[in-house]
């Protein structure tokens, strides 16, 4: 595809310039003349020959054809073409690097553990950023690993930033018997039911309570005058109040080891593998060879490989499907905090976004837990109260 130039050329007897052009052997691959300009088309030799002649007549180019064409468009737009794609390419780096990773929890000590736990596992400040997928296997890795202190956690995706929720886990330490208690609320909630079986109920079903409020006491008086104080002991349920936000890709992939294994003998060959007397191969495997019979001069080896079956689900999810997903995963993740007595009484869907190649769910939870928690009485206390009452 040759290089075509269209040039307009205005001034005064503009036959005579033609006829010059024709002497001086360029060939003009057409004409267009009007009242005081023509129009002419030439070719990149001839446009040449025509740049060095020294005339008082006004010449410009107002066309391309062929690779002039795309020499013209390359230098008048190379520059905005590489501020776009730097734009796009700094974009890119933004919306994919971690600029900040917090971790909810009032003890220093448990954050520091976790921002380490999670440094390990490659999740720091300009790190980054992992897929939905890994973040659930790093979850499922630090929750095992700390079972005995962490009672829950949670990696959400917000911007640039991810925000890590941890709950500690709460060992009950036996009380005793003698040891004088109230029976406080551990949150906040609206009291379903009250099983007392020592102290005085001072709250009833469908109260709300704040965390830390006394429901059952272990100060135990006949109108205003102090008889005793016993430790108080029963169960509080109440009615409490959970969103958790999800995000599902809309192509959802993973794998994982089935347990199966098998050794098999293999030919391989140009990079090409191929099974002897393996009648039920595994549709996908992770494999570990060891050379048999090997030549470095030839591309054909005898293998001995070890293989362990690997299931893989690669799904493609419509917008319900994709929601649906979301929402079933945030009742799992819910019912790993609960309880064993712990139950979701509903579940309602605030908010649903659609955000690139995923679907951000935002889910509302009502569950029935066990809000009870035990509070020492302070016989000090109790006794300057009496003293002033006196």
């Amino acid at each position: 595809m040759k290089s075509k130039y269209r040039l307009r050329i205005t001034g005064k007897n503009l036959n005579r310039f033609l006829r010059m052009l024709y002497k001086l052997h360029i060939d003009l691959l057409s004409i267009e003349q009007n009242h005081d300009s023509c129009i002419v088309e030439v070719d990149f030799k001839n446009y040449q020959k025509l740049k060095k002649i020294k005339t008082s007549y006004t010449i410009e180019v107002i066309g391309y054809k062929g690779i002039a064409h795309f020499r013209y468009l390359i230098q008048h737009y190379l520059l905005f073409g590489s501020i776009l794609l730097c734009g796009f390419f700094v974009l890119f780096i933004l919306t994919h690097l971690t600029f900040e990773v917090e971790v909810v929890h009032t003890k220093e000590e448990i954050r520091h553990l976790i921002e380490e736990e999670l440094k390990q596992q490659g999740i720091y400040k300009f790190s980054w950023k992992f897929s939905f997928e890994r973040q659930e296997e790093i979850v499922e890795k630090i929750l095992n690993k700390y079972k005995d202190k962490i009672e829950w956690l949670e990696i959400e995706n917000v911007g640039t930033k991810y925000i890590v929720k941890v709950e500690e886990r709460k060992l009950n330490e036996e009380q005793q018997e003698d040891q004088p208690q109230d029976i406080v609320a551990k949150k906040d909630g609206v009291i379903l039911k009250i099983e007392a079986t020592n102290g005085t109920v001072v709250k009833k079903k469908n109260d709300y309570v704040k965390k830390g409020d006394i429901i059952i006491t272990g100060v135990i008086k006949n109108q205003d005058t102090l008889m005793t104080v016993v430790p108080a002991h029963g169960r509080v349920f109440a009615e409490t109040w959970y969103s958790s936000q999800v995000e599902m890709p809309l192509q959802y992939k993973e794998s994982f080891l089935t347990g199966k294994k098998k050794t098999i003998l293999q030919i391989s060959f140009l990079n090409h593998k191929f099974g002897l007397f393996d009648f039920q191969p595994f549709e996908h495997s992770k494999d570990v060879s060891t050379n048999i019979v090997s030549n470095p001069l030839i591309p054909f080896s005898i293998q001995k490989t070890e293989q362990q079956e690997l299931k893989v689900i690669d799904e493609v999810y419509d917008r319900d499907e994709a929601v649906a997903k979301a929402q079933e995963l945030a009742s799992q993740k819910l019912e790993k905090r609960l309880g064993v007595n712990d139950e979701i009484i509903s579940q309602k869907t605030l908010k649903i976004t659609e955000k690139e190649s995923k679907i951000i769910v935002e889910v509302f939870f009502k569950v029935k837990e066990d809000i009870t928690d035990t509070q020492l009485i302070d016989l000090e206390k109790i006794k300057k109260e009496e003293e002033k009452t006196e």
